[in-house]
């Protein structure tokens, strides 16, 4: 009995904690009708154990708990009973025991879904052009000259614009000559064999032929360092032949032409 007497004074706590935890007067007015009726059921119960009445009927909801005047385990089961329609109570959301006030969210303050966020235009990122380096150009060989003998007396180069030049010239005619592409680093001593450094990425192998004996002019080394022309060398002048190294910056194809009084070998290599 002294268990109910506390329940229902903690019934009308919960009554006057509920007007001060609810704002909302349609709830306030729900919660404190729920909490007077389970405060009138436990009193009623107190009031039926005191004239210990073989039977008391609950007035607190249609589903009431009736409680049977039997052994004394009867009277804790109507206090666990109890008990746990106060935990309905709370979850239900109208008053919080021992807690903060649970308020039940008006349709206003319901959280509206998020606008998915549209999507952004997709920027494709720039590519640079790709450049594709310039075809290297393919090369004939170049020969020409006569059955005319002759020897080497001089061999100049000089630049100007849009061209290298290198002339060989001679004494008497224009001797047979053959212009071949080749690799600088290609290059051999007719002779010893050993290789000859030549500058430049690119080259050709001058061959001049059916020469006078004995020759003129004998070995010559121009380093030029033009645009396009980066060296001569006149690697051999032996037995009526000989042999000229060019080195070029990159693989162009010359122009020969050929002067006379006295005769010459003109190759101009474009830069």
């Amino acid at each position: 009995m002294a268990h109910l007497k506390l329940l229902a004074g903690y019934f009308q706590k919960l009554e006057r904690e509920a007007r001060g935890y609810l704002k909302d007067p349609r709830q306030l007015e729900e919660a404190l009708a729920a909490l007077e009726g389970r405060r009138l059921s436990a009193e009623h119960a107190v009031a039926a154990l005191a004239s210990r009445r073989p039977k008391v009927t609950f007035a607190a909801r249609p589903t009431a708990l009736r409680v049977h005047g039997h052994p004394r385990h009867a009277s804790s089961m109507k206090i666990l009973n109890l008990l746990a329609l106060c935990v309905l109570i709370s979850a239900c959301g109208s008053a919080t025991i021992g807690g903060n006030p649970q308020s039940t969210p008006t349709p206003s303050e319901a959280a509206s879904p998020s606008a998915a966020p549209s999507p952004s235009a997709s920027v494709s990122p720039t590519t640079s052009p790709v450049v594709s380096p310039a075809p290297t150009p393919v090369c004939a060989t170049i020969q020409g000259g006569t059955s005319s003998r002759a020897t080497i007396t001089d061999v100049r180069v000089g630049t100007h614009p849009g061209y290298d030049r290198v002339v060989v010239e001679f004494s008497g005619g224009l001797p047979e000559y053959r212009l071949v592409p080749q690799d600088p680093s290609t290059f051999v001593g007719p002779f010893s064999g050993l290789p000859m450094h030549v500058a430049g990425r690119a080259g050709y192998h001058l061959y001049i032929s059916n020469m006078d004996v004995p020759p003129a002019y004998q070995h010559g080394n121009i380093v030029a360092m033009y645009p396009e022309l980066k060296q001569v060398m006149v690697m051999a002048v032996f037995e009526g032949q000989a042999d000229i190294a060019i080195g070029l910056d990159h693989a162009v194809c010359p122009v020969v032409s050929t002067l006379s009084s006295p005769s010459r070998l003109v190759i101009d290599f474009p830069s």
